[in-house]
């Protein structure tokens, strides 16, 4: 009995607000602009295009000046050599990222159309 009488107290001071009638509408109508709009990118897509460009052409300009460089110009002599089992293990890991990654393609692709 006491209990009850606590309870009631506790509800009448702390209980919760209902919202309005049209608080399910709002929201409603708040999810599907959401669905309406289309994400935007973070980084300006202008700027997207100059970064790549001048990658693109600071990576030619690199490979170019290496290739017609005389090694004697350079300050620092230094020579690489790699076993032939290097580039073996190279083209192996090339050929098995691209398989895993068309798999993760693949699969993702699957759950997309299983969720919708």
């Amino acid at each position: 009995m006491q209990e009850d009488k606590n309870l009631k107290s506790l509800l009448s001071k702390y209980a919760m607000q209902e919202p309005s009638e049209e608080f399910d509408n709002n929201i409603m109508q708040l999810i599907e602009k959401s669905k309406l709009t289309q994400p935007s990118f973070l980084i300006n897509r202008l700027l997207l295009r100059v970064l790549a460009g001048l990658f693109a052409i600071i990576s030619i300009a690199l490979v170019a000046t290496s290739f017609f460089a005389k090694p004697k110009t350079y300050p620092i002599n230094f020579s690489i050599s790699f076993s032939p089992d290097l580039y073996k293990q190279l083209f192996s890991f090339i050929v098995a990222f691209w398989i895993v990654m068309f798999i993760n393609l693949w699969c993702n692709k699957r759950n997309k159309m299983a969720i919708e």
